[in-house]
This record gives C-alpha cells, sequence and structure tokens, in this order.
C-alpha cells in the first residue's frame, strides 16, 4: 500500500505540467512586440486574424510581418529555456491548440522584389583589395526579375545620401530560392555574376552598408557592418570580416532586421547557400 501511494504522488506530480516537452512547430502563440517572442530558433509570425505563432519557418507567409526571432542566450519568449535533457519548455501562457494553422514551410510564390534580401557580402581578400562582392538572395517560390542598382555608403556617411553606386542593373532574374552576384574586379569564383559599375571604387573594410534600389530609387534591402554609422544597417551594423573570409546571413537567408544577429563572419559562399 505505501509503494503504491509513493507511485501515485509521482503520476500526480508529471500530470501537474512539471515536465519538459518538446516545442511544436506553430503550436504556441507569442507576442511580437516582445524582444524575444519564441524560444531560440523559432519566429514569431503573423497566421491572420491576429494570431502570433513560433514557428521554425524563416519565411513569412505572403502579406505577413517578417517579426522577429529570438536571439542565443536567454530562454525564448515567454519565460521559456532548455532543460538538461536539451528539449525545449513550454512558454507560459496558455495556446489555443483547438485548431493549427497550415505549414509555412513551402516558400511563398507570388513575391516581387521587395522580397529579396542581401544575403552575403565580401569586402576583400589577403589577394585583392578588389575580391568584393554581394549576394542577392530570392527566398521565395517564384522567379524575380530585378531592375535597379547596388549603391555604397561610408561609414562616416551619417546622411540619407548614397555614398557612391557599385553597379547598376539593367535587368536580372533571380530563379526561386536562386543568387545572384554582384562583384568587383578581383572576384576570382565562378558564380554567375554583374560587374561593379567601371567608376566604382568598391567598398571598406572596416565598415560601410550597401543597398539594393530599384529602378524607383525604393530600397528593397540593405545592411551594414564594422563601424557603420549610416541608415543603411537595420538595427546594431554586423561584424567586419575575419581574414578571408566573408559577412553571411546565417542561417541562409534569416532576417529579423537586427544586423548584429543576422549576419556572422564565415566561409565565403558566392553563389550558393551559406
Amino acid at each position: 500500500m505505501r509503494n503504491t501511494g509513493v507511485l501515485g504522488v509521482m503520476a500526480a506530480f508529471l500530470v501537474a505540467g512539471c515536465f519538459n516537452p518538446h516545442i511544436v512547430d506553430a503550436g504556441f502563440q507569442c507576442d511580437p512586440s516582445d524582444p524575444h517572442p519564441c524560444p531560440d530558433g523559432y519566429f514569431c509570425r503573423d497566421y491572420g486574424a491576429g494570431s502570433f505563432l513560433c514557428t521554425t519557418s524563416y519565411v513569412p507567409a505572403a502579406g505577413s510581418p517578417d517579426l522577429a526571432m529570438s536571439s542565443g542566450g536567454g530562454g525564448g519568449g515567454g519565460g521559456g529555456g532548455t532543460s538538461g535533457d536539451g528539449d525545449l519548455a513550454m512558454p507560459a501562457g496558455p495556446a489555443d491548440m483547438a485548431t493549427l494553422p497550415p505549414d509555412l514551410t513551402p516558400p511563398p510564390n507570388n513575391c516581387t522584389p521587395t522580397s529579396l534580401l542581401i544575403n552575403e557580402v565580401r569586402t576583400g581578400s589577403s589577394a585583392s583589395a578588389k575580391e568584393e562582392w554581394v549576394e542577392i538572395y530570392n527566398p521565395c517560390g517564384n522567379a524575380i526579375t530585378l531592375t535597379g542598382k547596388l549603391v555604397y555608403r561610408s561609414d562616416t556617411n551619417t546622411s540619407a545620401t548614397d555614398t557612391s553606386t557599385l553597379a547598376t542593373i539593367t535587368s536580372a532574374s533571380i530563379p526561386a530560392g536562386g543568387y545572384f552576384l554582384i562583384a568587383n574586379s578581383g572576384y576570382t569564383g565562378t558564380a554567375n555574376i554583374s560587374p561593379f559599375d567601371s567608376t566604382s571604387v568598391g567598398v571598406a573594410d572596416g565598415g560601410g552598408g550597401v543597398g539594393l534600389r530599384d529602378s524607383g530609387g525604393t530600397l528593397l534591402t540593405s545592411m551594414g557592418w564594422g563601424t557603420a554609422k549610416n541608415t543603411f544597417q537595420q538595427g546594431t551594423a554586423a561584424a567586419a570580416e575575419g581574414t578571408n573570409q566573408s559577412i553571411a546571413r546565417k542561417p541562409n537567408g534569416t532576417d529579423t532586421h537586427h544586423d548584429n544577429l543576422d549576419f556572422k563572419s564565415s566561409t565565403p559562399t558566392p553563389g550558393a547557400a551559406n
């Protein structure tokens, strides 16, 4: 009888919720205004009708806002954390589990140039200061035609005026899930490229920013690194690249609008996933 009582207490303890289940993708609500709305590796996405849920998909649904992903080190949104066995803790607060939204893994297939991302930047190498390039990534399920220009702002530029135009793009079709490379004369890779304009002087290693504009001048995507003080960086600028490395979004295509979180110094992968 005494043993049965102990087992009964243990069973009640478990049923009461003192355990640490795996997070269910898109199964938990989140607050997009929270700096860390979801556990590490999850994004707070709008599934419609004001229902924000944590999901591992970094590609938002068409028309949905591109919201933050929790950064490393913290426990994640809603007081979540990690247990000793590696399972993620359930966020505090109930989640509506009655109806789960559809899986957002497939990328949207009705994107426009506003969905393009500056995905990787190289500011030079030990072999050549002009081994510089900027990689544009299409995260969508349809091809996107780009007409516009790649522009640069130096780290001392605090105005809303571009320092220079690196390249003029007359028309480029970027395939679904594909890459488009814009490179200076020192580029030694094999990926298909659009060259820097002959009048371009390139970019600085220590700090600066690049932006992609459409033919009407609208800024489509931008980022900044190092000592950048211009308006191209999103949030805090990314760290400058290490020797013979690049500045790359990791995971590939991630965009939380915080360059210091999205970009890492990495082995260069021009025209391919980071």
